[in-house]
């Protein structure tokens, strides 16, 4: 596995490399929309698949919460799951996996839009039960976590911890009456007991920026180890360790330093590593179960049967988000003479966005405004692409806009923050401090978003606030773009203030928001 990859995929392990049938054309067949409060299912599978998969999904997120109960669930952009009839539709979504002969079918694609969260599953993937039982969605479920763990702090967990909780909840089994937590992935067993190891030393210090980390050789026993790691914490001596894990996790959420939080609570790295090299070395892991949420009722999921208008215009999101630019306007051709849709122009803005086309993108999101969007993203665009493109542009305009995009979405911090800055230049100083603070409260690892509160503090004369927020945010600054933007900051407020004007303009970035997206990997189960 690699942790820099755009795509997740996985396939269970019975499946092996599926031979690329003749793909069907998804258009053709009838697509059903099942829709609880937390997630959304496109499928041509039926409804009845559709109202399945989607009770699943809901089961494990009360899984991951009831696990991790400082966790943050909900994440700050929708999930909508394509759930495939069959590899003819999985292929059709997601064609790069059949472009090269020998190459992984994925039975689960995972990706990063700017609008949602976009999940690929294949409905006739099933557990395997043969070598001890594994989740087909297992990268789904990862990459889920994973966004989880990242959402609503201003720091990351400990490596070695995010990666460990990441990969044993992804294994997580659903059943009728029950859901299955800890269960043992095989390859993992088998890579602990005769692939090559890493030092426990090195994999409780492991960062992201660690060699170790980025060896594409070495990091299938990486995840291996940091998987048995937290497994050992949460599993043996009958469940011993965990308060201890629980109170670390506790201490490293409150700003301690890893490893002085890790010797409080855990012991010495020495002791630990010893331990777990032991459990890791047994013939057998625990489990546990817990009883499924019998408040979550498929039969009352709302369900309805798509236009070919409106099931298109998921297909093209997905493609849009992983990059298909020529897929994704196949589709929207394809349906161009229908009644319009807002989806259609919402993809439409993403994909001119993508092709740095700001002039397409601003009458896109328009349209789709116009049409009555209720997709937050078309709302934000059409405001700070407004003011990005004009100083002088109606501010009242795009305070309704944005005014209108946190109502749809209330978890996207970066529609805080612009509306904080248009506030600030409609001279609602109270309202605009509130608003940018609140985005930051939402995503307080985000350096723009700080930014955005510095030049809010900057614009209310409010000066020593303003550059405690710009070194707060290049402190936190990971990539260099991120580090010069918060340092012209710096810079721009130490100047002169006859060098200070004219005042700069709000920010229009197409991706503000979380400091940094969910590590990527691919993964075949095998």
């Amino acid at each position: 596995m690699t942790g820099d990859l755009r795509t997740l995929v996985v396939t269970a392990a019975a499946s092996g490399l599926l031979a690329a049938g003749s793909p069907v054309a998804a258009a053709d067949r009838t697509w059903t929309e099942a829709k609880s409060t937390h997630f959304v299912v496109v499928s041509d599978a039926g409804e009845k698949a559709a109202r399945n998969t989607l009770w699943q999904f809901e089961q494990f997120r009360i899984a991951v919460k009831s696990a991790w109960p400082w966790a943050s669930v909900d994440l700050d952009r929708p999930i909508l799951v394509l759930l495939a009839r069959d590899e003819a539709t999985m292929r059709s979504l997601t064609p790069q996996f059949w472009e090269q002969k020998n190459s992984v079918r994925p039975g689960a694609v995972f990706e990063t839009g700017v609008d949602r969260y976009y999940v690929a599953l294949r409905a006739d993937e099933q557990v395997n039960d043969r070598q001890g039982q594994v989740n087909p969605y297992f990268t789904a479920y990862w990459s889920y976590v994973t966004a989880v763990l990242r959402t609503g702090r201003s720091s990351d967990l400990p490596l070695w911890l995010a990666m460990g909780i990441a990969e044993m909840m992804s294994n997580t089994i659903v059943r009728d009456t029950h859901v299955e937590i800890g269960r043992v992935p095989p390859w993992y067993v088998e890579r602990l007991r005769t692939g090559s190891k890493v030092a426990w030393e090195d994999v409780l210090a492991v960062t992201d920026e660690s060699p170790l980390y980025r060896d594409a050789r070495r990091r299938p026993a990486l995840d291996a180890q940091a998987w048995v790691v937290v497994h050992y914490f949460l599993f043996a001596d009958k469940g011993a360790h965990q308060d201890r894990l629980n109170r670390f996790i506790e201490l490293v959420l409150q700003g301690r330093p890893p490893a002085a939080a890790f010797e409080l609570t855990l012991g010495p790295v020495q002791t630990i590593a010893r331990n777990v090299a032991v459990y890791a070395a047994g013939q057998l892991f625990n489990y546990t179960r817990v009883k499924i949420d019998t408040k979550v009722r498929q039969d009352e999921f709302s369900a309805r049967t798509l236009t070919p208008v409106q099931a298109a215009a998921a297909r093209a999101g997905l493609h849009a988000a992983m990059r298909r630019p020529a897929e994704a306007r196949a589709e929207l051709t394809a349906v161009r003479g229908a009644e319009p849709d807002p989806a259609l122009f919402e993809v439409e803005g993403v994909l001119s966005d993508i092709e740095q086309k700001p002039d397409d993108a601003r009458a896109a999101y328009a349209k789709a405004v116009e049409l009555g969007s209720t997709n937050f993203l078309a709302f934000y665009r059409a405001a700070t692409l407004m003011i990005g493109a004009n100083a002088d542009a109606d501010a009242f305009a795009a305070d309704r806009l944005l005014k209108r995009a946190v109502a749809l979405n209330d978890r996207f911090a970066a529609s805080y923050a612009a509306l904080g800055e248009t506030a600030m230049r409609l001279g609602r100083g109270a309202d605009a401090v509130a608003v940018a603070k609140h985005a930051v409260a939402l995503d307080p690892g985000s350096v723009s978003n700080r930014l955005s509160l510095a030049r809010v503090f900057w614009g209310l004369s409010q000066k020593d606030d303003a550059l405690r927020q710009a070194r707060e945010a290049l402190a936190i600054a990971r990539t260099e773009d991120e580090k010069h933007a918060a340092q012209q900051l710096i810079d721009f407020m130490a100047r002169p203030v006859s060098l200070q004007l004219p005042a700069w303009p709000i920010a229009a970035s197409s991706r503000r928001g979380s400091r940094r997206k969910p590590p990527r990997r691919s993964s075949t189960i095998r």
